[in-house]
């Protein structure tokens, strides 16, 4: 459907540029004018036959898309990428959504590996992707390493949820000193707002009833966060729209109802639905 709307835009361009200066300056001045546009009809030209051999090419990636046919798609991808060895950034992250929605741990497991063997700057890009699928097949301890060693490669990509992760496998794997560590440097430092209020939360509700003896520390750090946090979205209509854009992302799938109850605990008293 895309394909077609976008030769149906392509085209009508064409014929625009074709047509409109016979109306506007007539039969006879078309042609001058011709004589110095033809260069742009000619490269739409060549960009609509480009996308449509593209397309042609990879039809049956688009087909399964469409139909959104998770399981034809990873079988399909597998051979594109594992079996004929073909590891690009669009495909591989394409694989890894498909496990994920499939809930295929195993599989992405798989392709961990082997893309860390076949190239891992690719595994450096798609951190937050392979991380979350450790966290799915509940390998706490693994991803709370694959997450710090992230962190220690300058190449990795994830910014300030590349250490908030972390800190959520470690509060996941019940260490929980180390995650109240990790969480309460990015409740007082980080530059994202929901990375902060995510951090803060999990601090107050979280970890304040496993380390009781820092439990007042962390009301009072929770409680100034919340504070600056309400400071950038002071309605939470402001937040939802926010945390909408992050929900796009396949690796938050894993954090929906944390946003959403550290969405109540910000507005608390304000109400859902204010604008």
């Amino acid at each position: 459907m895309v394909v077609v709307l976008s030769n149906a835009i392509l085209f009508a361009f064409i014929l625009l540029i074709l047509f409109l200066p016979v109306v506007i300056l007539g039969p006879q001045n078309a042609g001058i004018f011709w004589k110095g546009a033809w260069p742009a009809g000619v490269f739409f030209l060549l960009v609509l036959v480009a996308m449509n051999v593209f397309y042609a090419l990879n039809f049956r990636l688009y087909y399964l898309l469409e139909r959104e046919d998770w399981p034809a798609l990873a079988r399909y991808l597998e051979k594109r990428i594992i079996d004929e060895g073909r590891y690009h950034s669009f495909g591989v992250r394409l694989l890894s959504n498909a496990y994920l929605l499939l809930s295929d741990s195993e599989g992405l497991a798989n392709l961990e590996n082997k893309v860390a063997a076949a190239k891992p700057a690719l595994l450096e890009k798609l951190a937050l992707i392979f991380g979350a699928g450790r966290i799915i097949r509940k390998d706490y301890t693994g991803a709370a390493r694959f997450f710090a060693d992230r962190l220690a490669c300058p190449n990795a990509s994830g910014g300030e949820w590349l250490p908030w992760y972390e800190g959520f496998a470690l509060l996941l794997d019940s260490q929980y000193a180390a995650a109240a560590d990790r969480l309460s440097g990015l409740a007082r430092d980080a530059k994202d707002p929901v990375v902060t209020a995510l951090s803060a939360w999990i601090l107050g509700q979280a970890l304040a009833p496993a380390l009781p003896e820092q439990s007042g520390d962390f009301a009072i750090l929770s409680e100034q966060c919340r504070k600056r946090v309400r400071g950038i979205f002071p309605r939470r209509a402001a937040w939802d729209r926010k945390t909408e854009a992050i929900q796009d992302e396949i690796h938050a799938v894993l954090i929906s109802k944390y946003l959403e109850d550290t969405a109540d605990w910000l507005y608390k008293g304000q109400g859902a639905v204010n604008a």
